[in-house]
C-alpha cells in the first residue's frame, strides 16, 4: 500500500497530541497525517455528535471522495466504527487500525464490516 491519508481519531479525555509521535513516524514514512480535534472529547454530546464532526472534518479537509485509512484509540475506535457504517465511511475506507478499544462484543456499536488492515 502506497502513501496513504490517514485520519487519526482520539480517545475520550484526550486530543491530537497524544498521537504526535505515530503521527511523526507515519509522515516519515511518506503518509499525511489528519488529526481532527473532536470536541467536546468527554463524550456528553454522544457518539453520533462526534461522528458526525468526523465526518465533516474529512469531507471538509480531504474531499468527500478522498481514499483513508483510519487509526481509532480508545473512544477514537467506536466514533471510527460509527463513521464506518452510519455515515458510509466504510465507501472509502481503505484501512482500519484500533488500539484500546472497547471488546467488539461488548455494548451496543454496531459490529465492524470492514477487515482490519495496517497502513
Amino acid at each position: 500500500m502506497g502513501a496513504m491519508d490517514v485520519v487519526l481519531v482520539h480517545g475520550i479525555f484526550d486530543n491530537g497530541a497524544v498521537f504526535r509521535r505515530l503521527a511523526d513516524a507515519l509522515a516519515d514514512a511518506g503518509h499525511r497525517c489528519w488529526v481532527p480535534a473532536l470536541k467536546p472529547a468527554d463524550g456528553r454530546t454522544g457518539i453520533e455528535d462526534l461522528v458526525a464532526k468526523l465526518h465533516a472534518y474529512i469531507d471538509r479537509h480531504l474531499g468527500s471522495d478522498a481514499e483513508v485509512a483510519l487509526v481509532g484509540f480508545r473512544m477514537g475506535c467506536i466514533v471510527s466504527r460509527y463513521y464506518l457504517q452510519m455515515r458510509d465511511g466504510v465507501r472509502r475506507t481503505k484501512a482500519l487500525n484500533v488500539a484500546t478499544g472497547p471488546d467488539p462484543e461488548v455494548g451496543d456499536a454496531p459490529k465492524p464490516t470492514l477487515s482490519t488492515s495496517g497502513c
